[in-house]
């Protein structure tokens, strides 16, 4: 993750969401490992908590790392029939495969912007003002 100590302000913005998503389907799961058939709360992260706005880049990819961490130790202890507990968020069903997919894609956008961004810092066509925006999480 050290390609995020340098990298453009949106891309920290949008990896410090990522590590609140992480964070917030951890709980999910867990809640729904608790008490299958349980009232969660939504997953979108609107944008990161206060405190981890501020912190250097360093701190931000090692909290990334426990995050990613934490949730594959989840994974690694699901059951095949773990996988399709069913929870509600708002009137929607959500399975435990569901919510763990939500930040995976999350992470393929933040990796497209990256990549994107460089591709047109690249280059000599890229105009000084040109901004490629990520995707916003479709996490609900």
């Amino acid at each position: 993750m050290s390609a995020l100590q340098n990298a453009d302000p949106v891309v920290h913005e949008r990896a410090t969401q990522l590590r609140d998503e992480l964070h917030a389907v951890a709980n999910r799961v867990e809640r729904l490992l608790e008490a299958p058939g349980a009232q969660l709360p939504p997953v979108r992260i609107q944008a990161p908590t206060a405190p981890s706005r501020a912190m250097p880049g360093e701190l931000r990819s090692a909290l990334i790392q426990v995050e990613v961490d934490r949730l594959a130790d989840l994974v690694d202890g699901l059951s095949p029939t773990d996988w399709r507990l069913t929870g509600m968020i708002g009137d929607a069903p959500v399975t435990i495969g569901e919510l763990i997919a939500a930040p995976l894609h999350s992470s393929h956008h933040l990796l497209a912007y990256t990549a994107a961004r460089a591709t047109l810092e690249s280059t000599e066509l890229a105009a000084p003002d040109v901004r490629v925006e990520p995707e916003p999480s479709l996490v609900r």
